[in-house]
């Protein structure tokens, strides 16, 4: 909707604002000094005499004022009153005096003159119009700012600025400030009635015009008011004097009453829109109105009655009631919505006209009650039990509001609803064409739209989507507001005549607007309101956010595809190398000539650098996607230490660098596996930049032993300062790094993050030329550590085996291998080198030819096997295969070493279970040669069964004894 306001607004809004800011100011000035006094008696003018006295005032304490009805009024000071009227006699009386200092009065009375001390009396309650007016004035100023151009909200604006400034009286001081006063509560009470009756009398707009009262029920209605009230103050007429307070109190509740008859009249006339908004707006003010009504009648209806100061009290809390429900209303729902105003205050009203009345009715007899009983002040009580009604008032608004919302507003109940049910649908959508279309179908049922039709952006203007609107244009062009939803002044040419209302859909903010959905009229032909403007904005902003999810999802699933499709390409790029690195083995071992060999180590070690980049880069892949869930579990230093120590003995001792590890009984809280990477990356970046040099590896306790500090120290190079935090950035490595060693610059990235996956921080200290320091601290735990094979931090179970010791010739020969694997070149590298190792060695590529082995009578003792074989049966299940017929054939139980490319802790958790070994591909040849062996001494060993505890013989998840 637009908000700029046309010339009309700004000239109502440049006359009345300073004219109000004038009058409240005057009329609080008066409150401060003099209470808002007023002189205790109407003065009845008389051409060509003195005035009477005609009435005493109501809302006044005139008693004691020695005065008497038909006494003539000679003079004020040295002021003679010949000629004088009402609005003359109280400015020479206000002029003269204030609260506590009277002055004279000459009167006479049956011929006799007399001189009294006349004193203005204060309002029982100065203060009271304050709260009133200015609600009543921001309500109207907010309606108009929220609704401009619009001649209702015009006219509710003119009506009710004209009362507030017309109530903020400031008589007293000069003469000229009460005569101004005067003239302006008289002129503006007038406007007052006739803009009110204007306003009801064109309410609703879609009421036809032969349909409604004319303009004569306006003019007539501030007519009467101005003679019958206004006009008597004056000039004594028609009326007599006496009646003109009771009259004038009167007048706002006949006014209430006649505006209620006018919306009761265009009600019976209205169509069913216009009936809709009238509904709500009769019940709302009936129920704002009512206790005004009754207050300002009572003085008429009952002139004996002496509780016209409460009537008067109660008038203006109502009035105040309604107009604070109203501006909630407003401020809340930021619009002009009389649904939701009246919804507002109804709610209030309700709350505080039951609190106010039961602290009335209820505040002085408990008081009296307590005084009595326990002898509290009535004060005191009275002040308790205010405190607690407004307490409660503010809890029963905010329950009465939902449950009045659904009296008075069933429709409004279900389009919630509904909305929920929609943005249900759209969390559920699939795609971004679903999405839109479910939003397009959804918007179209929910406001009950003829039509809903989506267009798509493209280069220079937009594309129908929507099947089956052959009506609707196929292409928009040119560019449309993206701020929000629009009207239809702004939607082109091409669809104004058959959309009525526009939801731009910007997911990127409003300068990217990507989507358009139009709607046609109400199939009731209703219009729609702000209501249902704010309601599209709500719809497009779920959809916005659905439409970022999709995108958002689509990317993490690109992300995941990827990184799977690297997992799953991971075995074959390791066979092929693996194959390698064992072929250079076997050859290295059967070379003679020093240079060859030297050749050949480096085919091997250049196999492995290669590996270590793979695994970096799958590493990278898998923390990028979010694959990776730490298990938070005990852990022994001591396990990770011998883990390390065993991997990186030989690499350091060949690089002539002194690496130390330092034994504890420190047991860690913290996933062994991503902990196992972090001190592997850590110890190979040592290795690699600090070659020659001493590295120590150690844990230490901290913060009083609660938890413990895994340092990697070495005596290096350092890293300058302006380097230490680019270290763990991806992909960067520091000037010099080349030249020590190949490498990619994942490295410590990886540590970085995977510290993060288990809430730890990697420190670096380090200084040029002295050495760094990289370390992680981990919470500590004394509960038993974790007791199962070994691994690497990518999952690689390592041999848990002692160093390589020589080889007894007789145990290796008389050992059995079989190899069992799908791929020809792994099997052939495979069987070279082992069987170079003096052990009997058989291949199989499928389970049918392993058995074939078997079935001729040869049981091999281990069974290499790759984990994944062409045959779409997994390592395990092969070797359980083989145990079986071995345990039928009364054949020694084979061990199991499985050859695997990538594992996940699941498999891994499998292959712990049956007590088995995992090794990496590509195997150093090393690292299997001394699996082998050990494997040979535990085969010499006797076996007993491990039982479950019942006696019965453990079993591994195939179903096979456990040695």
């Amino acid at each position: 909707m637009p908000h700029r306001l046309d010339r009309r607004d700004g000239w109502l809004l440049a006359v009345t604002i300073p004219l109000f800011v004038l009058s409240i100011g005057l009329h609080a000035r008066e409150n401060l000094r003099t209470g808002l006094a007023q002189l205790p008696v109407f003065a009845e003018w008389r051409p060509g005499d003195h005035p009477r006295v005609g009435g005493f005032r109501l809302e006044t304490d005139s008693s004691g004022s020695g005065l008497a009805l038909g006494d003539r009024l000679i003079r004020i000071a040295e002021h003679d009153l010949r000629g004088v009227g009402y609005i003359g006699f109280q400015a020479i009386g206000l002029a003269h005096t204030t609260p506590g200092h009277p002055t004279e009065l000459e009167i006479e009375r049956d011929g006799v003159r007399r001189v009294l001390p006349l004193e203005s009396r204060p309002h029982p309650a100065p203060w009271s119009r304050v709260p009133t007016l200015l609600l009543t004035a921001g309500v109207a100023l907010l309606l108009l700012l929220r609704a401009p151009n619009r001649a209702d909200a015009r006219r509710f604006y003119v009506c009710f600025m004209t009362y507030a400034i017309a109530q903020a009286h400031f008589y007293g001081g000069p003469e000229w400030q009460t005569w101004a006063a005067q003239i302006a509560w008289s002129i503006g009470s007038v406007l007052m009635i006739f803009f009110l009756m204007e306003w009801v009398r064109n309410f609703p707009p879609e009421l036809p015009s032969p349909q409604r009262l004319g303009p004569g029920v306006s003019f007539a209605a501030a007519g009467l008011y101005a003679v019958f009230v206004r006009a008597n103050y004056l000039l004594a007429w028609p009326l007599p004097i006496a009646w003109v307070p009771p009259v004038s109190f009167a007048s706002h509740g006949l006014a209430t009453v006649l505006a209620l008859g006018i919306l009761t009249w265009n009600y019976r006339r209205a169509p069913d829109v216009g009936r809709r908004r009238l509904r709500w707006i009769l019940l709302g003010t009936s129920i704002g109105s009512l206790p005004v009504i009754f207050a300002s009648l009572a003085p008429t209806l009952l002139p004996d009655w002496q509780g016209f100061r409460a009537a008067f009290a109660i008038g203006f809390v109502s009035s105040l009631i309604w107009m604070v429900g109203a501006l909630l209303a407003v401020i809340r729902d930021k619009a002009f919505d009389i649904d939701r105003l009246i919804g507002t205050t109804a709610a209030v009203t309700v709350a505080i006209g039951v609190g106010g009345a039961g602290l009335v009715v209820g505040a002085p007899m408990l008081s009296d009650f307590l005084a009595e009983t326990y002898g509290i002040e009535a004060t005191t009580t009275r002040l308790g039990l205010g405190v607690f009604v407004g307490a409660a008032i503010i809890v029963a608004t905010h329950r009465l509001r939902p449950r009045i919302d659904r009296l008075l507003f069933p429709e409004q109940i279900q389009q919630r609803a509904a909305l929920q049910r929609l943005a249900a649908a759209l969390r559920d959508a699939h795609g971004l064409d679903a999405l839109l279309d479910a939003t397009t179908a959804g918007t179209a049922d929910l406001l009950d739209a003829e039509a809903g039709v989506r267009y798509a952006q493209v280069e220079g203007g937009f594309v129908r989507r929507t099947a089956r609107a052959v009506a609707w244009p196929a292409v928009l062009e040119g560019e449309l507001p993206a701020a929000s939803t629009v009207d239809r002044r702004g939607i082109p040419a091409a669809v104004r005549e058959l959309a009525a209302i526009v939801c731009p859909v910007s997911p990127g903010g409003p300068s990217s607007m990507a989507a358009l959905l139009c709607f046609g009229a109400r199939r009731s032909g209703e219009p729609y309101t702000d209501r249902d403007l704010q309601l599209l904005d709500e719809i497009a902003t779920i959809c916005e956010r659905e439409w970022l999810r999709i995108l958002r999802y689509a990317a993490e699933a690109e992300v995941a595809a990827r990184t799977n499709r690297l997992a799953e390409a991971s075995h074959d790029l390791r066979q092929p190398l693996h194959a390698v690195a064992l072929l250079a083995e076997t050859l290295r071992g059967r070379l003679s000539d020093p240079e060859v060999r030297s050749l050949v180590e480096r085919i091997g070690d250049s196999t492995h650098e290669l590996d270590e980049m793979l695994s970096l880069l799958l590493d990278r892949s898998s923390l990028d996607a979010g694959g990776i869930e730490p298990k938070i579990e005990p852990v022994r230093w001591e396990r990770l230490r011998e883990t390390l120590e065993r991997d990186f003995e030989g690499p350091a001792a060949e690089s002539g660098t002194r690496l130390r590890f330092v034994r504890s009984s420190v047991v860690l809280r913290t996933d062994r596996l991503l902990m196992l990477r972090i001190l592997r990356n850590l110890v190979s970046n040592a290795l690699r930049h600090a070659q020659g040099a001493s590295i120590v590896v150690g844990v230490r306790r901290v913060e009083m032993g609660r938890r413990a500090r895994i340092e990697v120290r070495d005596d290096g190079p350092g890293i300058a300062e302006a380097d230490q935090d680019a270290v763990f950035r991806s992909f960067v490595q520091l000037p010099g790094s080349r030249r020590r060693g190949r490498g990619l610059g994942l490295g410590l990235s990886i540590v970085d993050d995977l510290a993060r996956l288990l809430g730890a921080e990697v420190t670096l200290r380090s200084k040029e030329g002295v050495g760094s320091c990289f370390a992680i601290e981990v919470d500590r735990t004394t509960a038993p550590a974790e007791h199962g094979t070994p691994v690497d931090a990518l999952g690689q179970t390592l041999a848990d085996s002692p160093r390589v010791t020589p080889v007894d010739e007789s145990a290796a020969t008389r050992s059995r291998v079989l190899v069992l694997d799908d791929d020809e070149a792994v099997r052939a590298s495979t069987a070279d080198l082992v069987g170079g190792w003096g052990r009997d060695v058989r291949v199989a590529d499928t389970l049918d030819a392993a058995l074939a082995l078997v079935g001729d009578g040869w049981w091999p003792l281990v069974v290499l096997s790759d984990h994944h074989l062409e045959s779409g049966i997994t390592g395990l299940e092969a070797v359980a295969v083989l145990r079986r017929k071995a345990a039928e054939a009364g054949a020694p139980r084979p061990f199991a070493v499985y050859l695997m490319a990538e594992k996940s802790a699941a498999e891994l958790a499998i292959v712990e279970g049956t007590g088995d070994h995992a090794l990496r591909k590509p195997v150093r040849p090393a690292r299997l040669r001394s699996l082998l062996e050990r494997l040979d001494h535990e085969a010499a060993a006797p076996r007993p069964l491990r039982t479950d505890g019942t006696g019965r013989a453990a079993t591994d998840g195939n179903g096979d004894e456990r040695p």
